[in-house]
């Protein structure tokens, strides 16, 4: 990935970073025997996700060359406040233990790729073949698995969130994938996770409840109608154009567009759509 100069990473930069720091650390424990979390090797863990992040942050630094070593470790003091602070929060949550990191499906190989990864995609029963990387996967006492998708932003969730209208997709289907990948085991639950101050470490968990799976087949038939009727029009909701980092794709009026068609029948699956909690 190529790093713009600043003495500051981006949204999505800061993210990657993030999420390698996980990926490394938690290997690097569960490579050492120290999965579960012990309360008396806090100390020594600690200090081996101190050394990963060190280690992380010179990598990013050599590709980034800060115009500013100053403003450059501010930002890295700031990752590592959040990185102490979550890993507080897996000692404190003792119920599910880290079991999977960067569990692939269907992506090229990667380096940060755990070992048990597929190189096939997954078929959902709603029909729906889904490549990605789950960040964690964790397992309780009884044998249950949980997806967990790590956020680094301000937290979006609300409560009562299952799809949130097509936009927050990660904990339905990727839950719904590890019952593929994993059909001898319970999978409970996804669950979204805003692992730093910025999100104020909320975690949101989806259930895999009948109606999460109606949601994710509603999802599947909203996409086959659309590529039957050959009808993938850009329909932002209001002020969505703002935030896009796609603008160079579709332009920036998209939304005075949709607004302009004459035909809104064929916005109604969309809309159905995003009606959904």
């Amino acid at each position: 990935m190529a790093i713009e100069k600043s003495s500051y990473l981006n949204p999505l930069e800061r993210g990657s970073l993030i999420h390698e720091v996980h990926y490394r650390f938690l290997s690097t424990l569960r490579q050492d025997g120290k999965l579960p979390l012990q309360a008396e090797q806090f100390s020594s863990i600690q200090s081996t996700l101190d050394a990963v992040l060190d280690s992380v942050q010179a990598e990013y630094q050599t590709r980034c060359l800060p115009v500013s070593d100053y403003l450059w470790k501010q930002q890295i003091s700031s990752f590592r406040v959040d990185l102490h602070f979550w890993l507080h929060s897996l000692f404190r949550q003792q119920a599910w233990v880290p079991v999977f990191f960067e569990l692939s499906f269907g992506l090229y190989p990667r380096a940060a790729q755990d070992e048990h990864s597929s190189a096939s995609p997954v078929a959902l029963p709603s029909g729906l073949q889904l490549r990605g990387s789950i960040d964690l996967v964790e397992q309780n006492a009884e044998g249950a698995l949980r997806a967990v998708d790590y956020k680094t932003g301000k937290a979006q969730s609300k409560e009562g969130l299952i799809i949130g209208g097509g936009q927050i997709l990660q904990p339905v289907l990727y839950a719904l994938a590890l019952e593929q990948l994993f059909k001898d085991k319970k999978v409970e639950e996804g669950v979204l996770y805003y692992s730093t101050f910025r999100g104020r470490f909320t975690q949101h968990a989806v259930k895999t409840t009948r109606l999460a799976r109606d949601y994710a087949h509603l999802l599947s038939q909203s996409l086959d109608h659309a590529l039957s009727e050959g009808f993938f029009v850009a329909a932002p909701e209001k002020g969505a154009c703002r935030f896009c980092d796609y603008q160079t794709l579709c332009g920036q009026d998209e939304e005075w567009r949709t607004n302009e068609l004459r035909d809104k029948k064929a916005l109604l699956t969309l809309q159905r759509l995003r009606q959904t909690p």
